[in-house]
């Protein structure tokens, strides 16, 4: 049967379709076309892994040009990965403070499964954050560190520095932690205490990234 033969709403439902199809295809051909694109590699900034406990490791970055003084170390949170710090070449946190002179010190803590499921707080306050800042400061020749806790890093290097009021910290610092809650949405703090975080748990003992991504 011609276009021309056919009722005005079966000729717009054939449109319709081949539109989708034509769309369809595009869609594959760039998804197929990004996937063979040359991409640089992430967290490619030259690094030694310094100390390690368990899953978690300390990254000292190489550097030529430090300047001395107490060194800086990142601790970002549990649920993100450390290379949001070190994304590319020329799109890097730590690449920037490397050629200004800081030394500079990464957390990386791994990724959970069941042998984390029985952590608490004060296993990466008391337990892991206590040894790591004594490395860096004992490497870098300093009688204290800079802290920078990212998100949820920062509510660790908070509950550190407040449970260990004579850690050698020179400078806190808390970048995007959620640190007063009584400036959330009156709804969220009023169903605050209601929330059973053992319907979000999985087999491993773990939240799941996906729920965290979505939450």
């Amino acid at each position: 049967m011609s276009d021309g033969q056919k009722d005005p709403i079966t000729r717009l439902v054939d449109r319709t379709v081949t539109t989708v199809k034509r769309t369809a295809r595009g869609v594959h051909n760039g998804l197929l076309h990004y996937a063979r694109m040359d991409r640089p590699p992430l967290a490619s900034t030259p690094r030694d892994t310094v100390w390690q406990r368990d899953k978690v490791e300390l990254w000292r970055y190489r550097s030529d040009a430090r300047r001395g003084g107490p060194p800086l170390i990142l601790v970002h949170s549990l649920v993100n990965r450390s290379y949001i710090f070190d994304l590319v070449p020329g799109n890097s946190v730590v690449e920037v403070l490397l050629a200004r002179g800081v030394d500079v010190y990464l957390v990386e803590w791994g990724i959970p499964d069941a042998a984390d499921a029985e952590n608490g707080l004060e296993t990466y306050s008391d337990y892991y954050l206590p040894e790591i800042v004594r490395v860096a400061t004992e490497l870098s020749g300093a009688e204290s560190a800079n802290v920078l806790g990212y998100c949820f890093g920062g509510v660790l290097a908070l509950l550190y520095a407040a449970a260990h009021p004579d850690a050698p910290i020179n400078t806190l610092i808390a970048l995007a932690t959620p640190v007063d809650s009584t400036k959330l949405p009156t709804q969220l703090r009023a169903g605050g205490g209601a929330f059973d975080p053992e319907l979000v748990i999985d087999e491993s003992g773990n939240v799941p990234g996906n729920v965290i991504g979505n939450a």
